[in-house]
């Protein structure tokens, strides 16, 4: 299907990244109005073959900066201040995205791991050399998911940059809570802040030129920061940020975020998302679940996409946790067990 597009269609978009970047505006008809209008342009014209189907969407230009699942597929008629109702294309999709067919790809590569490890980082900023806000919320994030998942956290002190570095290839799943400063300029130059730890020669910074140059095996990075997906625009090449250099490092999959998010919003919408991943979703599928699910426990106004809608799925978007094969390993193990001890019972 080709459609013809005009400075309307490009104003929209710039408008829609406004409303849902700016948590201060809630002009809600207005905001019903562009995303219905990209719905119709975007989504409309291909109901009929995506219905009730994953969406896997490979955005061009500035429309990589919009989180399809806050489109709204029905107008709002009248004003409406209670977002949890709303028709988002979340209710009826899952969604995922990737940069470019090549990169997803790549990112379905087979995996290494055959044992799912978890590791989260939680640095503390006591020894910040940019005095960096201390995120007491995050260390807690990063604990209460090791728990839940069996893996391991490095936290406040053990969170620098030479850790790691040393035990990155360690893990398949990694979850990183922490401080990201964008360079808009110059993209290469932006950087997730560690620890900083002078008894080694890192300087706390893990910068994306060093992580492009990294060889990765992770089956999902997840980078619960600020504006982790934001960066710069390059024409025909869409755009470059610190999450794409983990996917150019071998990382199959990122979660990572469009716009500043709130530490209370993301442990919420991420503890979630990691219980229904531990059950054997698809990774687009228990972000999905998470939305939903805050969406729902939400006061009207803090379900406003601009809670919940920048935290997006790059790369590849199955499932990591085979509940059905961890079951079937448990029974044969069982029977293999209750073989042996009825033969022994048998011999005495």
């Amino acid at each position: 299907i080709v459609q013809s597009i005009n400075e309307v269609f490009h104003s929209n978009i710039e408008h829609l990244i406004d409303l849902l970047q700016n948590s201060n505006i809630t002009n809600d008809i207005e905001y019903s109005n562009i995303a219905f209008s990209l719905y119709k342009r975007l989504i409309q014209p291909f109901k009929s073959l995506i219905n009730k189907k994953k969406l896997i969407i490979i955005p061009d230009s500035n429309l990589g900066f919009i989180p399809f699942e806050s489109l709204l597929y029905a107008p709002i008629k009248k004003e409406n201040r209670d977002y949890a109702t709303y028709p988002y294309l979340l209710r009826k999709h899952s969604v995922s995205y990737s940069y470019s067919s090549t990169l997803f790809l790549l990112s379905r590569q087979k995996k290494k791991f055959y044992n799912n490890k978890f590791l989260a980082i939680a640095p503390s900023y006591k020894t910040s050399k940019d005095s960096l806000k201390y995120l007491p919320l995050t260390i807690k994030e990063a604990k209460q998911l090791a728990k839940i998942t069996k893996g391991d956290a490095l936290c406040e002190d053990k969170a620098t940059e030479y850790n790691f570095k040393r035990k990155i290839n360690d893990y398949n799943i990694i979850h990183m809570t922490m401080h990201a400063i964008n360079n808009y300029n110059e993209p290469m130059l932006s950087k997730l802040a560690f620890t900083y730890d002078k008894n080694n020669n890192e300087d706390g910074y893990l910068h994306a030129y060093e992580v492009y140059n990294m060889r990765m095996y992770a089956d999902l990075v997840v980078l619960s920061a600020c504006n982790t997906g934001e960066g710069r625009l390059y024409k025909g090449e869409g755009i470059y940020s610190i999450a794409r250099s983990f996917l150019h490092a071998g990382s199959q999959s990122i979660i990572m975020t469009l716009w500043q998010s709130g530490d209370k919003t993301s442990f919420k919408i991420l503890l979630s998302f990691y219980k229904h991943l531990l059950k054997g979703h698809r990774k687009d599928i228990a972000l999905r679940q998470a939305k939903l699910e805050y969406i729902k426990n939400s006061s009207p106004s803090k379900a406003h996409p601009s809670s919940w809608a920048g935290y997006v799925l790059l790369g590849n978007p199955l499932k990591i946790y085979r509940k059905r094969v961890f079951l079937i390993g448990l029974f044969v193990i069982s029977s293999i067990i209750f073989i042996v001890l009825y033969i022994l019972k048998i011999n005495n």
